[in-house]
C-alpha cells in the first residue's frame, strides 16, 4: 500500500515528480564521472568509497537492490591532495572544509552533501 502522503504527492505533481527524481540521479552520476575523469586525466590515484562503492558491489550481486546516494566520496592520499585540488578545480569543483574534512563542492552553489 502506498502511504497517503506519497500518493498525494504523485497526484499533485503527476509524472513531473519522476522527472525530478531521474534528473537528480543523473546529476549525481555526472558528478561522479567528472570527478573520476578529472583525477584520471591528472594521474592522481584515488578510490571511490561510500555509497557508490557499496552500490557497485551490490550491483554484482543484485542490480535490483542498488540504491542511490547524493554525494561522491573519494579517498585520496595526503601527498596527492594538491594535485587533486588542481584537477578538481579545473573540472568545476571548489575546495572547502566542513567539520575538519576537506570537501570539493560542485561549483559555487554546491552543497557539502552532494
Amino acid at each position: 500500500m502506498i502511504p497517503e502522503s506519497l500518493e498525494q504527492l504523485a497526484r499533485e505533481q503527476g509524472p513531473y515528480v519522476f522527472d525530478r527524481m531521474f534528473s537528480a540521479v543523473e546529476k549525481v552520476r555526472q558528478r561522479l564521472n567528472r570527478t573520476c575523469d578529472a583525477l584520471e586525466q591528472a594521474n592522481v590515484p584515488y578510490a571511490v568509497i561510500g555509497g557508490h562503492a557499496v552500490a557497485a558491489w551490490v550491483a554484482t550481486i543484485d542490480d535490483g537492490a542498488v540504491r542511490n546516494t547524493r554525494d561522491v566520496d573519494i579517498l585520496l592520499r595526503d601527498a596527492d591532495l594538491d594535485r587533486a585540488t588542481c584537477a578538481l578545480t579545473k573540472a568545476g569543483f571548489l575546495r572547502d572544509k566542513v567539520m575538519d574534512a576537506i570537501v570539493f563542492l560542485d561549483g559555487p552553489s554546491g552543497k557539502p552533501s552532494q
